[in-house]
């Protein structure tokens, strides 16, 4: 029998920590299963954190090897042409904590079974998404580009085997598969975090629709400016009535949640200027050579804004 939170903060208070342990875990729980599963929201969030640090540890130790933002334009390089070894300067731009708690509020909400994912990058917002519940299983739709993203998939394949299904390549090509097959109608909560452009995010909008559950909830992140960009997408999709906005969470300019972990490029000390974009960088230490490591706020005076909302209209589901 599990102690109330109110016994085992006591517990803990009077230090009877071998005592304390052995209430949080099942200690006859064989692999695969796991001896702790979080049962409060404070459990929950140590647990997300827990792992956040591992995948940041993870991710940083493999996060070097091509570095051009668009691998497409630089064909001078020959591992910028999709081998998925990139170096990403944004890679501490995923989830972060307010997104955690509110998007777990909502799959409790709707008990959520089968959560759909475009854009994976670190793989924080999946692990916050599998610890949720047990059953949880998960489809990532992502390009895989990164040289740290196998270490990720091998990391939750070892931590949730059997729990996370991978469909590698544009989202433009998998995603509408995915819905017109094996997917339709598959997915009671989705994600929306993969090409930022209005154009790309529209697209994402419109072939994730077939996928969803009728009892379902979608997350959109970075959609702070209506007027473009993954803003656009989604301010035109509730005006053209096909998406509702439960819930728009902002916060201000320069403020801890808009900001984030950041490498910036430092100055050539031969040149003068700037490290190219396009150098080759061999190892975590080729990459602390030519970056900084800060914390900045990417968006300037724009702030951060994610939001909460759900399809209108499905074919089949009560209006």
């Amino acid at each position: 029998m599990r102690l109330s939170a109110y016994s085992r903060r006591c517990c803990f208070t009077l230090l009877l920590v071998e005592n304390c342990v052995a209430v949080y875990i099942n200690a006859t729980a064989l692999p695969p299963a796991h001896r702790f599963q979080p049962q409060s929201q404070l459990e929950y969030e140590a647990s997300v954190c827990t792992l956040w640090n591992v995948l940041d540890k993870l991710t940083f130790a493999n996060n070097y090897g091509c570095n051009s933002k668009n691998p497409l334009l630089h064909k001078s390089i020959s591992s910028c042409t999709g081998k998925g070894d990139r170096f990403n300067p944004y890679m501490f731009g995923s989830a972060r904590p307010p997104q955690m708690i509110e998007y777990a509020r909502h799959l409790r909400r709707i008990n959520a079974k089968t959560y759909c994912e475009i854009g994976m990058n670190q793989g924080l917002g999946t692990v916050a998404a599998l610890l949720v519940n047990p059953g949880m299983q998960v489809h990532t739709f992502d390009l895989l580009e990164w040289m740290y993203t196998p270490k990720v998939i091998e990391f939750i394949s070892m931590l949730f085997p059997g729990r996370q299904r991978v469909h590698r390549g544009s989202s433009f090509e998998t995603v509408p598969a995915f819905a017109a097959g094996e997917g339709k109608n598959l997915c009671d909560a989705a994600l929306i975090d993969g090409d930022h452009r209005e154009v790309g995010a529209a697209q994402d909008i419109d072939n994730l629709r077939g996928a969803m559950k009728c009892n379902h909830v979608l997350f959109l992140d970075d959609i702070e400016l209506a007027d473009r960009n993954a803003g656009a997408a989604l301010h035109k999709a509730v005006q053209a009535g096909t998406i509702e906005i439960l819930h728009r969470y902002e916060f201000p300019a320069r403020g801890t949640e808009a900001c984030m972990r950041m490498y910036t490029r430092k100055l050539d000390p031969v040149t003068r200027k700037m490290f190219s974009k396009r150098t080759m960088l061999n190892s975590v230490e080729d990459v602390l050579s030519h970056y900084d490591l800060k914390w900045e706020c990417p968006n300037g005076d724009l702030g951060w804004a994610f939001a909460i909302a759900r399809y209108k209209n499905l074919p089949g589901c009560p209006t």
